[in-house]
């Protein structure tokens, strides 16, 4: 017989989920209802709340704080304000006129807005309406803080201010302005180094106050552009990318007063201005490519190379910020008496890093603390004998 002519196999059946047994649901139930049986439960109940009450409340504690993510964001601007605009002369390229003022509108909170925090989407919109609710937010842009003696400062633009145009040009309102402002601010900055060392030309700013129009001449100040950041973590830390300059929220709350957190931030700025973050780059990608030429005669070392060289000056470099710092400061008059402190109150909250060991990539609070106490004491006779500031490059 012709197999073109036999009748093809019947389809198999498609395999069919198999449903739990009545008997497993039952036993299932029983189990459940044991297990919940056996819980221990609580004994006492609180009184019950009128919901009203709660949304009431947790309402105000949005408000508070929000108002207290404002304030430590101005704090950290007003205190980096001096150590950014008296170091330009060594920011190489990296300074653009400063105004000292931050704005927002109602778009500035939310979901897909920087300010967010990486909070996720629900606590995002929570926060712009209380934005909204708190500093009175709408579609026009608004200034939310004003560092004091900034340009702003001076020129008495104050919190609550609505911007309306910038050199007769009116600012966009609703999603995306607050970008195109910031987009155009910066476009104010000086473009060849010729200009870093001229005074940055005076701007006009149109503002609605009470019902009224006002127009401010503002005289921007030149300042190192590394944009000063909160980043929302309880760790004590603050570090440099080369770009900015962040400080965790737990770093805000332990440098409590503002000399200890001036001394953080020159630290950082020190990082920035000494280019450290390349140079790491720099000796990593050195030891990746010893690790590279091992791989390939087939020398198996698994990143040595490469740890070792992002480690290779890790200390040195934090003692040289730490040595820098101090005359950040002492040209932003800052008073350094009493500021290696900072590493004796460090000290307390990690005393494994009092003394340097091995494995550790910063010095130990204990050799940082008397480093300092020497670069201060060298400061201080530069500053007996009139002399210029600048560090003393030894070999």
């Amino acid at each position: 017989m012709d197999d073109s002519a036999r009748a093809a196999p019947p389809a198999p059946k498609p395999a069919t989920k198999r449903e739990p047994s009545k008997l497993l649901r039952l036993l299932s139930g029983l189990l459940l209802g044991t297990l919940l049986n056996g819980c221990a439960t609580p004994h006492y109940q609180p009184p019950d709340a009128a919901p009203a009450l709660i949304v009431s409340e947790a309402e105000q504690q949005q408000s508070k704080a929000l108002q207290h993510r404002l304030a430590q964001q101005l704090r950290l601007r007003r205190v980096g304000w001096p150590l950014l605009t008296a170091n330009t002369d060594i920011c190489g390229g990296n300074v653009r006129p400063l105004l000292g003022f931050q704005f927002g509108n109602s778009h500035s909170f939310g979901p897909h807005a920087s300010t967010a925090d990486n909070d996720e989407p629900l606590a995002a919109t929570l926060l712009r309406d209380s934005a909204i609710r708190t500093f009175g937010l709408g579609e026009a842009l608004q200034i939310l803080a004003v560092v004091p003696g900034s340009p702003a400062d001076q020129a008495g633009i104050q919190a609550g201010d609505r911007l309306i145009s910038l050199d007769q040009q009116p600012f966009h309102t609703g999603k995306g302005a607050a970008a195109d402002a910031s987009t155009r601010l910066r476009q104010l900055e000086p473009q060849s180094s010729t200009a870093l060392k001229t005074t940055p030309p005076a701007i006009e700013l149109q503002l609605y106050r009470q019902q009224q129009l006002l127009t401010v001449a503002v005289q921007p100040i030149n300042g190192c552009d590394y944009p000063l950041v909160i980043l929302n973590s309880d760790q004590i830390n603050a570090f440099a990318d080369h770009r900015t300059i962040i400080v965790t929220e737990g770093m805000l709350d332990f440098a409590s007063d503002d000399r200890d957190l001036a001394l953080v931030l020159a630290h950082e700025l020190a990082h920035n201005v000494l280019a450290h973050v390349p140079a790491t780059s720099r000796n990593g990608l050195i030891g990746a490519s010893i690790d590279l030429l091992l791989w390939s005669h087939g020398i198996p070392s698994p990143g040595a190379f490469t740890l070792g060289g992002l480690n290779s000056y890790s200390k040195a470099f934090e003692s040289e910020a730490d040595y820098i710092s101090l005359y950040l400061l002492a040209r932003a008059d800052y008073p350094l008496a009493g500021s290696a402190d900072f590493w004796r109150k460090m000290s307390r909250s990690r005393p494994a890093h009092i003394q340097s060991q091995s494995g550790q990539s910063h010095p130990g609070s204990a050799d940082r603390f008397i480093r300092m106490q020497f670069a201060i004491k060298e400061i201080s006779d530069k500053q007996e004998q009139q002399l210029p500031l600048n560090p003393t490059l030894r070999p």
